[in-house]
């Protein structure tokens, strides 16, 4: 293809497609006659038909991050928020409870009497760090491959940080009062799916599903004596196993498991979370919120971020990175049912 638009010629260039422009003629015998003949008769180098491998290379500049699960532990617990600061060691929390009693009346009796009564639980923070650490020739090297090394090292102390916290916001720090959302002493005991049956079984289709969602349910609003109703604000948490089978349909109804929850409980919201495939097998967890506006559990820290300075030695540096935790604060544990092995 000849005399080519040169404007089109580099736009089509710049997406990878070139022409051919060049002629070849053959060789008559007369110009084969005139090349030269005198070519020395054996090679002072090394035999070759290439070029060196890395002038072909292409190398992209696109970093290509690495995927980790999701951080859910706010998302269960509904809210995430700072309790104290890192200097305490012991975040204390007021309980206040109405009792009394009434008695018949009389113009000169004094029976009868009501007062409220206060607990002070408390939880302990935990503080943990950790460190970067780079050289001079180390990220001069890593700039050749249009890597900030430092920028991206940095970046990696917030997912550090940040899944380890998102790891006590589920299961505290042990050794410590300090729990999380799936092993504080005080939530009530787990239920078992209906007839042991898993959710896997193919037995099992989106009626059987609904069947324990609703047992589920049941539980939460039977304990709560009337504080929790079918319209109140509830969260169910999931894994990703659980969360695909809610999908199946009921034999008859032709809608799935999940539809048919939510429209018994319209204000339900559901949350995917990795950490509820437990070692104890797979969990549901719903929790309900009381509407005098109180929480029922929040996931909290006393320290987000703290960055220290730079440390520079003879030809590298160093940087330390802190934050602190309190784990879940469960504030009513009544609100909040649970269903392993499904």
């Amino acid at each position: 293809m000849t005399n080519i638009n040169y404007e089109l010629k580099e736009a089509l260039n710049r997406v990878g497609v070139y022409f051919d422009e060049h002629k070849y003629n053959a060789l008559t015998s007369a110009v084969k006659k005139s090349i030269a003949m005198d070519a020395q008769p054996a090679l002072g180098t090394s035999p070759n038909s290439s070029i060196p491998s890395f002038l072909t290379n292409y190398f992209d500049p696109k970093v290509i991050d690495f995927l980790f699960s999701p951080l859910r532990g706010a998302d269960v617990a509904g809210q995430e928020s700072i309790k104290g600061d890192w200097t305490q060691n012991v975040i204390t929390f007021n309980v206040l409870e109405f009792t009394g009693s009434v008695a018949s009346y009389d113009d000169f009796s004094n029976n009868g009497v009501s007062k409220a009564n206060t607990n002070f639980p408390s939880r302990q923070p935990f503080l943990y760090q950790t460190n970067i650490r780079w050289g001079e020739l180390e990220a001069a090297r890593m700039a050749l491959t249009r890597i900030d090394w430092i920028a991206q090292q940095q970046r990696s102390t917030m997912n550090t940080l940040n899944r380890y916290q998102n790891l006590t916001y589920f299961f505290g720090v042990d050794g410590l009062v300090n729990y999380g959302l799936l092993n504080d002493p005080a939530l009530p005991a787990a239920i078992p799916p209906i007839g042991g049956l898993a959710w896997s079984d193919p037995s099992a289709d989106g009626q059987k599903i609904y069947n324990d969602l609703l047992n589920l349910a049941t539980d939460l609003i039977t304990r709560s004596n009337g504080i929790v109703t079918s319209m109140s604000k509830m969260t169910l948490a999931m894994s990703p196993y659980a969360s695909s089978y809610i999908k199946k349909t009921t034999t008859f109804m032709a809608v799935t498991a999940e539809e048919l929850f939510k429209q018994q409980f319209p204000n339900v919201r559901f949350v995917v979370a990795p950490e509820l495939d437990t070692v104890a097998g797979q969990t549901l967890r719903l929790k309900a919120d009381a509407d005098d506006g109180t929480l029922t559990e929040e996931v909290a820290y006393n320290l987000k971020l703290r960055t220290f300075p730079v440390f520079p030695n003879l030809s590298n540096y160093m940087q330390k990175y802190a934050q602190g935790t309190v784990g879940n604060l469960l504030y009513r544990p009544v609100l909040v049912s649970r269903m392993v092995g499904i």
